[in-house]
């Protein structure tokens, strides 16, 4: 199963995907779970495919290798 999280800065020209910065988070929290309020998680954090509650389930970094990066854009 894939997720997906947006970070706080744009890839740019040379579409290097380590180059997005921190996680995204409006509200300067940490990860959480879908069931979470709002307020203490990060916007648009998802379900985790049934992990919720196990050991690294939400562990920064845990994640493997970024299989697809782009920008978001208003136009």
């Amino acid at each position: 199963m894939l997720g997906f999280h947006i970070h706080s800065l744009s890839i740019g020209a040379n579409h290097n995907c380590t180059a997005g910065g921190a996680h995204f988070s409006r509200f300067n929290t940490s990860h959480g779970m879908s069931r979470d309020p709002i307020m203490q998680r990060h916007v648009g954090d998802i379900d985790d495919g049934g992990h919720i509650g196990k050991g690294e389930s939400s562990t920064t970094g845990n994640v493997g290798l970024r299989t697809a990066c782009g920008t978001i854009l208003l136009i």
